[in-house]
């Protein structure tokens, strides 16, 4: 399924939440790529969460519909979008309020412990995944297989 569109989730050293969107080629851990339908799932539910606050900081974006993105920062996720042509992962709107990984329900909890990055999503605007030498990315898997997270980025 190269080339697919494909969000998800990760958690920052405080405990708060992204949502990640790979515009279809950008790099997924590894941790997330092997398990789809449950990143899936979780999102649906994400969804369905309640406002918490408004997208207080929101990024630049050059053009284009948004207000699906901001209405994850409602909800008090981070949102990052893949740059198409080569990354990174680029901070398009930040929470007023932050939710935290203990106020979510358990089954997004677990998939949001798929990526645990080590740095603070309020500090970065960019996230960088990288491709690692030697791997080679599958397309019969759902994303990219064979793309993982070099260290210091989980």
């Amino acid at each position: 399924m190269w080339g697919r569109e494909f969000d998800w989730l990760g958690i920052d050293r405080n405990g708060r939440i992204a949502v990640f969107s790979n515009a279809g080629y950008g790099p997924l851990p590894e941790t997330v790529n092997e398990r789809p339908a449950d990143v899936d799932a979780a999102l649906e539910r994400a969804g369905e969460l309640p406002a918490i606050g408004s997208a207080g900081t929101v990024e630049n974006s050059g053009g284009g519909d948004y207000s699906f993105w901001y209405c994850y920062s409602a909800k008090g996720f981070y949102t990052y979008d893949w740059r198409v042509g080569g990354g990174p992962y680029r901070r398009l709107s930040s929470p007023t309020v932050p939710i935290s990984i203990d106020r979510l329900p358990d089954k997004l909890q677990a998939v949001a412990r798929l990526a645990v990055f080590s740095v603070d999503f309020a500090d970065e605007s960019e996230i960088t995944i990288e491709y690692i030498a030697g791997l080679r990315p599958n397309p019969t898997r759902h994303a990219r297989a064979g793309w993982c997270l070099r260290a210091g980025g989980l």
